[in-house]
């Protein structure tokens, strides 16, 4: 199991009816019209978070995590956050989306928080076989 579905299943064991919740945040999500649909795709496409955590990189480190934008500099992306943070404000869509991602990110933490050893040891395990990769590599030199 891939980290990602592991801590799927820990938000799953804390709360049986997350995926009808979350059945029911996409529809009313489908119910609301986002005011800007450029910007709107954006923040349908990612997490809220995220999607600002990448835009306030510094340069060198937004241009080698996403060539394609490379061409856009903390201004540039300083501009975008601000225009995403002033749409939030005026879009219930989107506005509500990110109250969703928000609670989204807060349950993933929980189970973090609440099951650190089994996280640990899940890492750990993903880590292993990296590892002996690793170490044949070393081996064949």
């Amino acid at each position: 199991m891939d980290f990602d579905d592991f801590i799927v299943d820990l938000v799953r064991k804390a709360e049986p009816d997350i995926d009808a919740r979350l059945e029911s945040q996409a529809e009313a999500l489908k119910e609301l019209e986002c005011t800007d649909p450029v910007l709107g795709r954006w923040i349908d496409e990612y997490d809220v978070e995220y999607l600002i955590a990448a835009f306030n990189l510094d340069d060198d480190e937004f241009s080698s995590t996403f060539p394609a934008m490379a061409n856009l500099n903390q201004h540039d992306r300083s501009q975008i956050i601000e225009a995403l943070e002033n749409h939030f404000d005026q879009c219930p869509h989107c506005f509500l989306k990110r109250g969703y991602d928000t609670e989204m990110n807060a349950r993933m933490e929980r189970a973090y928080r609440d099951n650190n050893a089994a996280v640990v040891q899940q890492l750990s395990q993903e880590e292993i076989p990296s590892a002996k990769v690793a170490a044949a590599k070393r081996s064949r030199i």
